[in-house]
């Protein structure tokens, strides 16, 4: 008898094992898409429990200092600021031009249909749903309250690391009721277990947690999302679907905007009228009358062109103040305008073919009506345009990521590259310091023609007056060159400047730094405080910061840090000083004065005064016999020590000195005392 198929796999070893192993995958992906799935349609289908009622606005944010307001106009600048991290996907590691245009783009739609639209484009970028909230930028980051910021609201569930929360860490889900349905807030990568319980009714202000690290994060930060009808954890589905069914964006609640849109009523700020599916008359009224008016709607390529901007009260008075500035692509302008007589202009130009749309916005986050100015090639040019296009002149970026493309045709466009060969820019290729250079003298001093340098006496031994790269990291080398002022980028080693050499990103980080003049916290470890100003100002990210620490970087990855640092200096020429809790980082560290020394019979007992503040701790040594001294104390934060390893009999001499915990950075040593046993 022919013996049966099932028979024959199972008495086969690989096919047996090939089939339980298919069937685990099988069944985790069963599982998997279960608890995606079930809770929202056993919601959908049977309803939530109702939660104590509120109208779900936002009245303060979750996380205090990071927006003085919630108004639409600081909302926007906490995301320029990089203190609201991501959005749909959105990585924040783009221009604070890109970043206003993308929440604009979020609280200007005028329809249900244009916010499903912006909506899926944005959740199909990345899938994240809610808001990140880091604290790189708090003085205190281990101790960073979440605070509900619902007028009331209560505590559905708890879920900890504790019990198996690997995902979100900790966290609280939160819940309230409306005529418009139940939501659930989540609150997820808390610092602490939470100490709230089911069914607690909690009022604006009060305390959740901390901000933490706990689960699958990267730094610290909040993640906080509302959705209705999911009810388990920070809800998530891959489905873009199901998402818009059920996601409600935090910052559109912050912003007072009511929206109606697919079956779901966003219910912030005034309650919407029946069937009401726009959003003009439902925007907070303007306190004031905003324009722009460009010259002309049509430019050509490289052509300057002049916007008015007009401000009148509701009275049609001139009203004189600030304004934010937006533009839907990177174009140098800066972020803020003050008005005088209710008037201003602005200059644009365009070095590409493009539409770039202007946005202005007052103190109170109310929009002018967008202006879109379309630059575009003249006949002759027409011809060449294609052969303009990166992608086309470089042979080899073909899978590179958008906005690396878009780096490095933002470096093509300002002469800043011509790639590593004639067709070709080698965006995987290690970045050596011979191309730093040329990279940041041509991006940051274009007045300098590497063309025409005369090279005096030449301060490196490995560097030849013909060789391609001699110009640059000739220039590099000086502080000074025909007028134009810059700091030292490349300063070599033993009289080498070693170009053929990758570069690392704390290297490059604190090149590009010092050509930004931004001034940096001194740390014990010297690339800290370089990587930590460059996270700060969007340069690179906090996983970039640490994954490719002590790595040689990509000329791709070069050319992203490279055209976003030439955005932040056009809007930064001054550059940027220390704050003022990093001044106090900074601070030299003072001897210690009045060194004491006590027998207590058991131990030698040190004494001292030192009115240094801050993160500040002692070194302790004592003098062996051969006149030097070895270290018995490091880094004690009390003005008084014991020695027990003493010898009746002898003299035993101590001196202190004063140690920065933050920087490393050490003082002089304090006078020596002795003490005779």
């Amino acid at each position: 008898m022919k013996q049966p198929w099932y028979k024959k796999i199972w008495e086969t070893p690989w096919m047996r094992n090939t089939s339980i192993g298919a069937g685990v995958v099988l069944l985790t992906v069963i599982a998997f898409v279960g608890q995606q799935y079930a809770e929202w349609l056993g919601a959908s289908l049977v309803g939530v429990p109702s939660c104590v009622q509120d109208s779900g606005k936002i009245v303060t944010f979750p996380v205090a200092g990071v927006a003085d307001s919630l108004s639409k106009a600081d909302i926007t600048q906490a995301i320029q600021d990089r203190k609201i991290s991501t959005l749909h996907g959105k990585y924040y590691s783009t221009t604070t031009s890109q970043l206003a245009t993308f929440f604009n783009k979020i609280t200007g739609a005028t329809s249900g249909q244009e916010l499903n639209t912006v909506q899926t484009e944005e959740y199909q970028s990345g899938g994240h749903i809610g808001i990140d909230v880091p604290v790189w930028w708090h003085d205190d980051k281990e101790n960073v309250p979440i605070v509900s910021p619902f007028t009331q609201a209560e505590v559905y569930r708890t879920f900890s690391v504790d019990e198996g929360s690997n995902t979100w860490g900790n966290g609280v889900t939160l819940c309230y009721s409306n005529e418009h349905g139940t939501y659930f807030a989540h609150f997820a990568h808390l610092r602490d277990k939470p100490l709230l319980t089911e069914g607690q009714i909690i009022s604006n202000g009060e305390q959740i947690g901390h901000v933490g690290d706990t689960g699958n994060s990267h730094g610290a930060h909040l993640h906080f999302q509302v959705n209705k009808y999911a009810r388990y954890n920070p809800y998530y589905t891959s489905d873009p679907i199901v998402m818009k069914s059920t996601f409600i964006d935090p910052l559109l609640l912050a912003t007072n905007t009511t929206l109606a849109y697919g079956g779901n009523v966003l219910v912030a700020g005034p309650e919407p009228t029946e069937n009401n599916t726009t959003t003009s008359d439902l925007l907070s009224a303007s306190i004031m009358n905003l324009s722009l008016t460009p010259t002309k709607s049509s430019a050509e390529v490289g052509e300057k062109v002049k916007v008015t901007v007009d401000a009148k009260d509701k009275d049609g008075n001139p009203a004189s103040g600030k304004i934010l500035i937006t533009s839907s692509v990177p174009i140098g302008l800066p972020a803020e305008k003050e008005l005088s007589d209710g008037s201003g202009e602005l200059e644009i130009t365009s070095s590409s073919a493009q539409d770039i749309k202007l946005t202005i916005t007052n103190k109170n986050g109310d929009v002018s009506k967008n202006v879109t100015i379309s630059f575009k090639t003249t006949e002759t040019e027409k011809d060449t345009e294609v052969s303009n296009k990166v992608k086309d002149i470089f042979t080899d970026i073909s899978s590179i990521s958008s906005p690396e493309e878009s780096a490095i045709q933002y470096l093509w466009d300002n002469k800043i590259t011509t790639g590593c060969s004639a067709d070709k820019f080698c965006p995987n290729d290690n970045l050596n310091r011979a191309a730093a250079a040329t990279f940041l003298i041509r991006a940051f001093y274009p007045q300098i023609d590497l063309n025409s340098v005369a090279i005096g006496s030449m301060p490196f031994s490995d560097v030849e007056v013909s060789d391609w790269y001699a110009a640059p990291v000739y220039i590099a080398n000086l502080a000074n060159y025909n007028g134009v002022t810059k700091p030292v980028i490349i300063k070599g080693s033993d009289g080498r400047a070693m170009p053929a050499s990758n570069v690392k990103l704390e290297e490059f980080s604190a090149m590009i730094l010092r050509v930004l003049n931004v001034e940096v916290t001194e740390t014990e470890a010297w690339y800290e405080g370089y990587l930590t100003k460059m996270n700060q100002l969007g340069l690179i990210s906090q996983s970039e910061s640490t994954g490719y620490l002590g790595k040689s970087i990509s000329r791709k990855m070069v050319a992203r840090i490279l055209h976003q640092a030439t955005i932040w200096y056009q809007s930064n020429p001054n550059g940027l000083a220390l704050t003022e809790a990093e001044k106090k980082a900074n601070e030299v560290v003072e001897v210690p004065q009045k060194l004491e020394a006590a027998n207590n019979g058991i131990q030698v007992v040190l004494q001292w005064q030192n009115s240094s503040s801050g993160n500040i701790g002692y070194n302790i040594y004592r003098k062996i016999e051969d006149g030097g001294y070895e270290l018995i104390g490091e880094k004690v934060t009390d003005l008084i020590f014991g020695d027990p390893g003493i010898v009746t009999g002898k003299t035993f001499t101590y001196k202190v000195e004063t140690v920065s915990l933050t920087s490393g950075k050490t003082s002089e040593a304090s006078e020596e005392v002795s003490i005779q046993i």
